[in-house]
């Protein structure tokens, strides 16, 4: 008897999500970036394109990530164009020139842009044990990270989930059995993108 596929397989698998990686202007500007005799000082433009941390979801997606999956495709291709137009010489397409710093922070912003709707995409919430202050018991709680002007990732929000001892010994905890305040972190990660890029 044949076997089922489960609908959490990927169908597409060994394909991407992340369809601005199939775009040919995209394709040109990456191998045009990995074989520049400067790849150091453009190695964090290549990593943060490059990125595949999309690509383990191993869950149906949700129309909300269809959606911004569809807009980083979007951010993505405009910020290569921007940098194949601008990084040369700009006096020849007419664009006013930008001083250095201008163009490190017009880049830097895009390319932090780029990776909080990766993040809006895959939210990346994490369980830790808190052990209060007074009565030394044991508390689980739920931390939604959110990157810092800096690239850091930093803890934005956070839920309570409650005493340890509810739970068994706190080995081994998967935010995602915690489904309310797991999408309640969702949701505040989501409304910070949306606040932050309206």
């Amino acid at each position: 008897m044949k076997q089922e596929i489960s609908p959490n397989f990927r169908a597409f698998r060994g394909k991407t999500i992340q369809a601005f990686r199939n775009n040919k202007r995209f394709i040109s500007f990456i191998e045009q970036l990995t074989s520049s005799h400067d790849n150091g000082a453009n190695k964090r433009i290549l990593d943060i394109l490059m990125d595949d941390d999309l690509e383990s979801i191993d869950e149906p997606l949700t129309y909300r990530q269809t959606k911004q999956l569809h807009n980083l495709d979007n951010i993505v291709l405009a910020l290569v164009d921007f940098l194949k137009q601008n990084i040369g010489d700009q006096s020849s397409n007419g664009l006013s020139k930008l001083t250095l710093y201008e163009l490190i922070s017009l880049i830097d912003t895009r390319l932090l842009q780029i990776m909080k709707l990766r993040i809006t995409i895959k939210p990346e919430i994490i369980a830790n044990i808190t052990v209060h202050s007074v009565t030394k018991h044991k508390y689980i709680v739920l931390r939604a990270l959110w990157l810092d002007r800096n690239f850091k990732k930093t803890r934005k929000f956070s839920v309570s989930i409650g005493n340890i001892e509810k739970y068994g010994n706190g080995n081994k905890i998967n935010p995602k059995d915690f489904s309310v305040e797991y999408n309640e972190l969702v949701t505040k990660i989501q409304d910070l993108y949306n606040t932050e890029y309206p």
